[in-house]
């Protein structure tokens, strides 16, 4: 008997014996089961009432939770609006439910009576009016209560109210202890796993599906066999291995995300001409399951290995050439890159144009490009290799490319000097950093069999590759470039936005920059500039990847300049107020707060005159200037009082 037909029929019984107990993996479907396929079942003569036990962590609340549920059913099946109330049971309600009092279940005496809420005198039964009540308890292994005291709480409904009830749950993942399975032999009926109905549901969902443009549901329906596909067992129909690490995931949850968040891959494909639309559909849905399903490994070298677990579990399905890498970065994190999306086009768009022999052999395994192809692309890919034109991922293709003609016997065209190869390796990094581009790979690894079978200039060779690609030195050079020419138009942010990335350096360069942006600044900038760079680089001890003798010698070239500049100010009576805020007297407890002291200062002087404190007056006194004093202010943001005086050229 199918699941639908078990609920059907134990739903109809008169007088059950227990609860019926749903079980099946998260997201499989067993809700929409309910929610759509049961109540078409059970026609209008009942009611279903399902509780999501998500969450509730006392009796007292599970206990509130049916209550409010049933309740809330109920005024409904007298014709009241609940939407409004969030079944808060707020006065407005309060009000419609006294005016329905006369079809209420309560006791005459109390249906006038103002000051009861008769909401509370309204019995938990399992009838309303003629229709019988199906309650369902929905996500019991989420409940933060315990799975024996909430069957416990779910008995009191099914024996003692007497109520048809079905306890939906993913028994797997629910701690099974002695007394779990003695009340459960208490409780429970019989027991049944959901085996969905892949087809349906599918069709079902697409059919359901609401979006603006039509063209998109046309499209997806079009395609409705295609992805019901993603959910079997190939051949169709074989029983599923349940040990498998290449089951195919059965979330239905993560079903509908896809489909939703694929329109916005769906839009830029269309407007760039794509046709094969289905297979990027297939791919993008694919990666999707499989990455909100948790299966993939957990390594640092992210997409490119679950690429290769994706292909196993979807072989038929998954082309990591039809899959943006945006579109990645944004399943994984949630952020939408324009930039990257930006570099897919162009790859798409380079992909639709006819393919070169030598861009076949940078793509592509020796195995799967035709001889003659293979043999006027490979001189121009190793050409281009010598002279540091490729990517990492295509010099690690080059690798691949001897490791197998040597496997199969294949004498290539044209013998590769390692030692050529690694030198172009160097110079394609050299560029990098000079240009601060680090794009153009995908972080491409070669397979275990090929880097078995490598020899000793070949390993150095990929070695390097992966040292390179994988030490955040083309990060730095990227990030470093940016921050020189963010630093031109607003310093502050520069500094600020450096702090959240990758630098493993400090130099010389960067310490000139922000001298000049510093010297350029107001006396609040410089503060602030100031600030900033002691919060962003005060821990750099502790990073791992930090050159602290380059970023020594940085901070010692930036404290050259200023010193030097301050040295320069001394001498010159119109920079007075500058030297007034090096010479402060201050106790050590107030050092902490130079800063805003300083900027207190600042604040008083105006009308362009030079007003000095009182250390300042005893220093130049007797010199060529006078001082008349203009009383003790109270500085506003440190609330110090000191003497100030207006200083004159005598």
């Amino acid at each position: 008997m199918a699941t639908i037909d078990e609920l059907e029929y134990y739903c109809k019984e008169q007088e059950p014996v227990g609860a019926l107990l749903l079980t099946g993996e998260w997201g499989c479907g067993k809700t929409y089961l309910i929610d759509h396929e049961l109540k078409k079942r059970l026609g209008k003569d009942f009611i279903i009432i399902r509780i999501s036990l998500f969450g509730v962590d006392s009796i007292d609340n599970f206990t509130k939770k049916v209550r409010e549920s049933y309740i809330k059913t109920f005024i409904e099946s007298l014709g009241i609006d609940t939407e409004d109330t969030k079944v808060k049971f707020a006065s407005k309600l309060f009000g419609k439910i006294k005016n329905a009092a006369d079809k209420l279940p309560i006791p005459d005496n109390a249906k006038n009576i103002l000051s009861i809420n008769v909401v509370d005198l309204i019995p938990i039964v399992n009838m309303i009016g003629k229709k019988k009540v199906i309650l369902i308890f929905d996500d019991l292994e989420r409940s933060q209560l315990d799975e024996i005291s909430a069957l416990g709480c779910i008995n009191e409904y099914c024996e003692n109210r007497d109520f048809n009830t079905i306890v939906v749950a993913n028994e797997e993942k629910i701690k099974k202890e002695t007394r779990y399975d003695e009340m459960k032999e208490k409780l429970i009926e019989r027991t049944i796993r959901y085996t969905p109905n892949y087809d349906e549901i599918i069709k079902g969902i697409l059919k359901e599906f609401h979006t603006p443009d039509e063209e998109y549901k046309q499209f997806l329906n079009d395609n409705k066999d295609a992805l019901v596909t993603l959910y079997y067992e190939e051949p169709r129909g074989k029983d599923v291995d349940e040990t498998s690490e290449n089951r195919k995931p059965q979330n239905i949850r993560s079903f509908k995300c896809a489909i939703q968040e694929f329109y916005r891959v769906y839009k830029e494909l269309v407007n760039i001409g794509v046709k094969n639309l289905t297979e990027w559909l297939l791919t993008f849905v694919a990666f999707e399951l499989a990455y909100k399903a948790n299966i993939l490994s957990n390594t640092d070298l992210g997409s490119l290995v679950w690429d290769m677990e994706i292909k196993k579990i979807y072989p038929l399905w998954y082309d990591e050439k039809c899959m943006l890498k945006s579109a990645k970065k944004w399943i994984m994190t949630g952020e939408w890159d324009e930039i990257l999306l930006l570099d897919d086009i162009e790859r798409i768009q380079r992909q639709n144009k006819e393919i070169l022999p030598e861009e076949l052999v940078r793509q592509y395994y020796l195995l799967d490009i035709d001889e003659e192809v293979f043999e006027a692309g490979f001189p121009v890919m190793l050409s281009k290799a010598y002279a540091g034109d490729l990517t990492f991922d295509e010099y690690i293709k080059l690798l691949e490319h001897s490791v197998m003609a040597r496997d199969i016997g294949y004498t290539l065209n044209e013998e590769i000097i390692w030692s050529k190869v690694m030198s172009g390796i160097q110079e394609s990094v050299k560029k990098r950093i000079q240009t601060g581009i680090t794009g153009g790979d995908v972080r491409f690894i070669a397979s275990y069999s090929i880097l078995s079978n490598m020899t000793e200039d070949e390993k150095n060779i990929y070695q390097y590759i992966f040292d390179c690609r994988d030490s955040k030195l083309l990060v730095h050079a990227l990030n470093r470039k940016k921050f020189l020419e963010r630093l031109q138009k607003s310093p502050v942010s520069a500094i600020r936005e450096g702090s959240n990335k990758i630098f493993i350096e400090f130099d010389e360069e960067m310490a000139q920059s922000i001298f000049r942006e510093y010297r350029q600044s107001k006396n609040s900038g410089r503060n602030a500039i100031c600030d900033e760079l002691y919060d962003w680089w005060k821990n750099c001890a502790i990073w791992q990847y930090i050159n602290l003798e380059k970023t020594k010698n940085g901070f010692d070239s930036l404290i050259s300049l200023l010193r030097e500049d301050y040295e320069e100010q001394l001498n010159n009576t119109n920079l007075i107020i500058a030297d007034k805020c090096s010479i402060l007297s201050l106790s050590s407890e107030q050092e902490p707060n130079l800063s805003p002291f300083i900027q207190d200062v600042f604040e008083q002087t105006y009308d362009n005159e030079i007003i000095v404190n009182e250390p300042i007056k005893e220093r130049l006194e007797g010199e060529k200037y006078g001082f008349e004093f203009l009383g003790e202010k109270t500085l506003s943001k440190t609330g110090w009082s000191t003497a100030l005086y207006k200083m004159t050229e005598l």
